[in-house]
């Protein structure tokens, strides 16, 4: 079997065949236009030969094999194993994946049919190839073919039968009319499903079609019977292929209702939870959403379906890539079949993607009750910008669309040499010149007289014809081909069609009536681009008309004519398309027509997205109108606007004025939903939007902490004004603000009627999302079609809440359910006999309503085949989502010394459950005290910023008890000051402190009553550090405490005695615990911020990045520079939770580097104007051009090892960025020899580069990284100057692994704080973090942020390291 490589048909017939060719080519060096995007046959949308060009991975699962598990996880003694979710999802070994799982191995030949090649030039002839014998792996039959008309080209089939049995006697018809072309159309490729004859002797005929009058004729050649989809079964019907993308590599393709794909034989182990892979699915002619169906087949047969989609699976084309996640638990041990079908609806056919399909122990350590909703995830809470409240603003357009308002007029190619055309008589004839038409032309014009000899107010009729070929033996009948007129009527201008004609010599023929005594004259040849930039079936039913009002305008009339724009890309940030227009009949000015719009998406414009049918409606006493068309969905994509007339010969439209722009920044609207911008009474500009279900939803945001309520007026209508209109107004909130938490309760409301013009004004609560990142969304009810107006959006200040969820996960990784009922299960183990608690941290409630408290049930299975069930939870674990994670500790004394699991169960009868469990861990007290103890301190009543300071007052801290556990602890107690007593109660996790004695113990602790924020734990063999009680020399313990909301401040030491001593000596003998973070470790002696995270760019005082781009020269040499810092003079800030604010800044400075054309646009040199554009690729720097680092930093004036600011003394970049396909990456520049071809490289840039590009982009002293690339460069500086003036260090830092793919309003920057060394030379080492979001560009999503970092280690001096 021999892969093959699919290439462009040529258009050059071998010597060997008879008959008709297609034109000659005809070179032009006109300006390219594209042709009309027509609606392709079914056959035609995903399988053009041209998309599967190249094997662009390594096939990752290429032979069968047995099973392969992954290795056990480490033993967990008394302890369920993966408690604390280290492990998360694991993908199995490929060995267990399905043959051919990414569709590396593309198209295999298995046999060629002889003859290589035939014609067919008479009607009904046919043709019958040689026996042959059909391989058993066969699956299409493939073959090139020309067919048409000679004397008047049209659509023409082509039949092709097999013929089979004894003495081929069986004919069946395999072709059912889907071969079929003319002779304009040239060379195409046939495929047809051939799999029913497998191991048969056959034999193929094809025939001709049987109306002789226009002579049809065909030719066939290069036929061939291949294995489309290696190692997968194709169905009978539908279209299959594999396509190949610069960005994911290879995928299968899948078109046609009910057309599904089979995987080859699996063997299931018994570690498999779920199937994964990605898949991309719907409806092409409409952009509708689909359904996509998995069924296993399963028994000795594969006779046994099973589905496990669970209706799961579903998408729109217009989506992008999804990934699927289904349990196939019930599989285990047994060897299966995956079949992914489409859906059988066959009047609006389905597209599916497919891709990346991988067997994996979705949670491991656990047992799930499903892996479709039970799975592990991670998350990460999102940033946000200021809410933008300010509706005074203007359309801003963006000039992307070619021609936009009809002033480029008419444009004369060419003129042809032809002398004047006479013709007199009944049915003469007479041809032009030969001429080839450029690629710019539309049509040809001419002028005409047509009449009758005898009588000059006769009408007679001339035909026009196009004659093609090699000959110009094929002629063609185009549309609008008879004009009419007389002689009277004197001299008429005509044209027609020549689209489909461009690059193709040809000749015009003129026929004069067969009525009368005719007469004929044509003069005047013309090759015109009608209208620039726009395209129509047929451009006589398209002009540029004037009038002194509008200027030019397009014009368009016919029965369902289309006009089509020139493809363009919709930028990041546009919202949406305006235009003037007028519609109608030109022969009812007052009936109302309904044109047609519709939006031309993916790689061949195939996507067709209908816009709602009342988008644009008028009539000619109308006059003109404005229109506003949604486009948010198509941001970052490029498209085509298409308008179709209703199906009436006197249907027209006039269009001028389109405007792609951006309307509200911080704010998007619903599909279909455009935001409109209008005056209110008062002058201020409102916000409009209308519709049933229409949504209007704010950027993210975070709420200040002292954020009480949202204020706003609002005005809202119903079309019969006695009923009520609502507003629904709700706050979305969580990693990917899939919370949903209404806040209006049923307030925000207006009829038709109400007074003051019917405005009214609502008030709010947002207090309880203080310090979260949130949107929020305006909505109306799902009845009705309400119109609602919003303005003066305040956010109004008042009190901060005592305590705010903790809505962070606390490792970033945890076990999630997602369905009511469903259940995970830990793995088996004994309980110590010492075990009293089991501790775990939950959030459990309903997305769909984000306040709605569920209960989280928790049981203990055990005895024999744990069929024991005991509920444990006592009911006490009823929360909210909004509640944020809260820690659950639940007595389990009674199963000690008994061999238990443990199961959690989500609510049952929610609409959207989630469960999300972390941290398990049984408890086993190492230490404890019980008092009370009371411990004597110090209270700082208001800490300033600059330092520990200001007025004091004794305070006595009481610990009622402390408790040890193996990598948790407890405290709990009250403080007194100030005549007052305040209740805590801590719990959190332990840590190894890298600091002080090896042993020393510090904790991350929560206040679970609300009342303090814990700033430092510590219990220590020695005093380190400051310390409340200098007179401590030994053991001793440290709390110290912030009261939440105020900056009052309480610090206790207390050395411990020596019964003190003993009860808490074991803890420094506990198991090996992870090191703390600096902030845990180190008191700092400055309260803590609980916002760390910087969105400043360039100047840190502006909150925002600057990314500024400008041209050199007329080469257009690219200046990039992308300035940012984390920037505060010392004192003014507060280092906390080992991220802050410090004296130093970071700035990269500039790159420079060659700039890249876009392949297939032409612009001349001295011009630049391809780097205006928002959504330009670029990369910063290069090892061999690296991009300047300027690093400032603060002082004292005082220079040397004096300084008592922070100073640098080196720097080191490390990064990495990689992602896997296979065993290949797919996601760097710097992978060296990994890269085996050229095109791989575009996939690095929002717009790809051309192949002569790349060597700039991989010098030869590139080395090769392995197969994960990492890269760390140290640059040391130079020791601190005796020059007072010298603030400033320079490194020179290669940048190889930054890719802007995307650009994006902000990125993040934070900071973390540590002392590298104690006794010597105590440098401090600050960890500058940043992440620049990176997009897939199939998809249009970010890209999995843990796929990549940034970061910079820079150590620097400092007072704190120096105290």
């Amino acid at each position: 079997m021999i892969p093959i490589r699919r290439v462009m048909s040529m258009l050059i017939v071998s010597s060997m065949m008879i008959g008709i060719v297609p034109s000659k080519a005809v070179q032009s060096t006109a300006s390219t236009v594209q042709p009309v995007a027509q609606h392709a046959t079914l056959n035609d949308i995903l399988l053009d030969a041209e998309h599967s060009t190249l094997d662009l991975e390594t096939d990752p699962c290429p032979e069968p094999a047995a099973s392969v598990d992954l290795p056990d996880l480490e033993p967990a003694p008394n302890q369920p194993q993966n408690a604390s979710v280290k492990h998360t999802n694991q993908a199995l070994p490929p060995t267990n994946y399905p043959l051919n799982c990414e569709f590396a191995r593309n198209r295999e030949i298995l046999a060629t049919l002889s003859p290589e090649s035939f014609s067919l030039e008479n009607a009904n002839q046919a043709f019958t190839t040689e026996a042959l014998v059909v391989p058993d792996a066969s699956q299409m039959l493939m073959f090139e073919y020309i067919v048409g008309r000679k004397t008047a080209d049209s659509m023409t089939p082509l039949y092709v039968e097999v013929l089979s049995g004894a003495n081929f006697a069986t004919v069946t018809n395999i072709s059912n009319w889907r071969i079929k072309g003319q002779y304009r159309l040239g060379w195409q490729t046939g495929r047809l499903n051939i799999q029913a004859f497998r191991g048969q002797t056959i034999k193929i005929r094809f025939i001709n079609d049987w109306w002789w009058i226009d002579q049809p004729s065909a030719q066939v050649r290069n036929l061939r019977l291949v294995q489309e989809i290696p190692d997968w079964e194709l169905s009978t019907i539908g279209e299959f292929a594999i396509h190949n993308d610069h960005l994911i590599g290879a995928y299968a393709v899948i078109t046609g209702a009910s057309a599904s794909l089979i995987s080859a034989p699996i063997n299931l182990n018994q570690q498999v939870q779920s199937l994964t892979f990605r898949y991309r699915t719907g409806r092409w002619q409409s952009d509708r959403t689909a359904p996509l169906f998995v069924e296993i087949l399963s028994g000795t047969t594969f006779a046994t379906v099973t589905n496990i989609d669970q209706w799961t699976l579903q998408g729109r084309l217009t989506d992008g890539w999804h990934e699927a996640v289904l349990d196939v638990q019930a599989f285990r041990g047994q060897t299966i079949k995956i079949k992914i079908i489409n859906d059988w609806w066959p009047h609006d056919p389905q597209v599916t993607a497919i891709d990346r399909f991988t067997f994996n122990r979705s949670v491991p350590g656990w047992d799930i009750s499903n892996a479709s909703f039970v799975r592990t995830n991670t998350a990460a809470l999102p940033s946000g910008t200021p809410l933008n409240v300010d509706f005074e603003q203007d359309f801003i357009a963006f000039d992307v669309i070619e021609n936009p308002d009809f002033e480029q007029d008419q444009l004369v190619l060419s003129e042809l040499q032809q002398p004047l055309i006479n013709l007199e008589g009944l049915q003469t004839r007479a041809s032009s010149v030969d001429f080839g038409v450029p690629s710019a032309a539309t049509s040809i014009h001419f002028e005409y007289m047509v009449g009758d000899v005898d009588d000059v107010n006769n009408t007679r009729r001339l035909l026009v014809t196009l004659l093609s070929g090699e000959n110009f033996e094929i002629l063609e009948f185009p549309q609008g081909h008879t004009f009419v007129s007389s002689s009277q009527a004197g001299w008429q201008q005509g044209r027609i069609d020549l689209v489909g004609y461009r690059g193709k010599t040809i000749k015009l023929q003129f026929i004069n009536d067969a009525y009368g005594r005719p007469i004929s004259q044509i003069k005047a040849f013309k090759l015109v681009q009608d209208v620039p930039a726009w395209q129509v079936q047929n451009h006589q039913f398209l002009s540029i008309d004037h009038n002194p009002t509008q200027g030019n305008y397009g014009y368009l009339y016919g029965h369902a004519t289309q006009l089509t724009s020139l493809d363009f890309t919709v930028p990041l940030t546009a919202q949406q398309v305006r235009f003037d227009y007028q519609a109608g009949f030109s022969d009812n000015p007052a009936a109302r027509q309904r044109v047609a719009i519709s939006i031309l998406s993916g790689n061949t414009f195939e996507i067709v997205h209908a816009l709602p049918a009342d988008s644009l409606l008028g009539s000619t006493d109308q006059g003109w109108q404005t229109v506003a068309l949604d486009l948010q969905r198509f941001q970052d994509q490029t498209i085509k606007l298409q308008f179709t007339l209703e199906a009436h010969n006197t249907a027209y439209l006039r269009l001028d004025n389109l405007q792609v722009g951006h309307v509200l920044a911080g704010w998007s609207s619903s599909e279909h939903t455009p935001i409109m911008l209008e005056t209110r009474d008062s002058n201020r500009q409102v916000v409009r939007f209308a519709g049933s279900n229409a949504r209007f939803t704010s950027d993210a945001w975070t709420v200040l902490s002292d954020t009480e309520a949202l204020q706003f007026n609002y005005k809202t209508q119903h079309p019969d004004a006695w009923w009520r209109s609502v507003i629904e107004v709700y706050v979305l909130s969580g990693d990917g603000f899939e919370i949903v938490t209404p806040i209006d309760a049923g307030l925000v409301y207006g009829y038709g009627n109400d007074p003051n013009n019917g405005w009214h004004e609502a008030h709010l609560g947002l207090a309880q999302f203080q310090g979260q990142t949130i949107k929020l969304q305006f909505k109306h009810q799902g009845h009705g079609y309400s119109t609602s107006w919003l303005d003066n959006l305040q956010l109004i200040a008042g009190e901060t809440r005592a305590k705010q969820a903790a809505q962070d996960a606390p490792d970033h990784a945890f076990i999630e359910i997602s369905r009511a009922g469903q259940y995970v299960t830990s793995s088996s183990f004994e309980l110590a006999s010492d075990s009293q608690f089991l501790r775990f941290v939950y959030q459990v409630g309903n997305k769909d309503h984000g306040n709605a408290q569920h209960h989280l049930a928790v049981e203990v299975l055990s005895g024999a085949n744990f069929t024991t069930i005991s509920r444990i939870d006592q009911y006490q674990l009823y929360h909210s989502l909004n509640d944020g994670w809260k820690i659950a500790q639940l007595p389990i004394q009674q199963f000690q010394n008994q061999t238990i699991k443990i199961r959690f169960i989500a609510p049952g009868w929610v609409s959207a459950p989630i469960v999300r469990i972390d941290k398990v861990a049984l408890l086993n007290p190492r230490a404890s005290i019980t008092g009370p103890i009371n411990v004597p301190g110090v209270t700082y009543l208001n800490v300033p910023l600059a330092e520990l300071a200001g007025i004091t007052t004794p305070t006595t801290m009481t610990i009622n008890s402390l408790v040890i556990y193996d990598e948790y602890m407890e405290v709990a107690g009250h403080v007194h000051y100030s005549n007052k007593t305040y209740p805590f109660a801590l719990t959190g996790d332990l840590y190894h402190s890298s600091l002080g004695t090896p042993g020393d113990i510090v904790a991350d602790l929560q206040d679970t009553t609300g009342t303090f924020e814990a700033l430092y734990f510590a219990l220590r063999q020695q005093p380190f550090g400051p310390q409340a009680n200098p007179s401590i020399v030994d053991q001793n313990l440290s709390l110290y405490l912030q009261r939440h909301g105020t900056r009052e401040a309480t610090l206790i030491d207390l050395g411990l005695d020596d019964s003190l001593s003993a009860l808490l000596s074991p803890i420094f003998e506990l198991p090996a615990l992870i090191s703390a973070n600096y902030a845990d470790d180190y008191w700092f002696g400055k309260l803590l911020e609980p916002q760390s995270t910087f969105e400043a760019l360039g100047d840190p005082d502006e909150k925002k990045w600057t990314w500024k781009r400008t041209t050199i020269g007329k080469d257009c040499t690219l200046l990039q520079r992308l300035d940012f810092g984390v920037v505060v003079s010392v004192p003014d800030g507060n280092i906390g939770q080992n991220s802050g604010k410090f004296g130093s800044q970071l700035e990269v400075l500039g790159s420079i580097s060659n700039g890249y054309v876009t392949p297939g646009q032409s612009w001349p040199a001295d011009s630049c104007d391809i780097y205006d554009a928002d959504n330009a690729g670029v990369t910063l720097g290069s090892r061999d051009d690296p991009v300047t680092v300027k690093i400032v930093s603060s002082g004292n004036n005082l220079t040397g090892n004096d300084a008592q600011g922070d100073y640098l003394s080196d720097a080191t970049f490390g990064g990495d960025a990689t992602r896997f396909k296979g065993n290949q990456l797919w996601f760097d520049q710097f992978i060296g020899d990994l890269i085996k071809s050229v095109d791989m490289v575009s996939k690095l840039f929002s717009i790809p580069i051309t192949v002569g590009d790349v060597s700039q982009l991989f010098p030869e002293s590139t080395p090769d990284m392995g197969n994960k690339p990492s890269l760390s460069n140290s640059m040391i500086l130079n020791d601190w100057d005796d020059n007072p003036n010298t603030k400033i260090k320079v490194l020179r830092v290669p940048f190889q692994q930054s890719v802007l793919v995307k650009q994006r309003d902000y990125f993040m920057v934070s900071a973390t704080i540590a002392c590298k060394k104690q006794n010597s030379n105590r440098d401090m080492l600050v960890k500058i973090y940043w992440d620049i979001p990176l997009y897939d560009n199939v998809s249009r999503k970010e890209l999995n942020v843990n796929l990549y970092n940034r970061s910079f280690l820079v150590d620097y001096k400092s007072g704190p390291c120096n105290n």
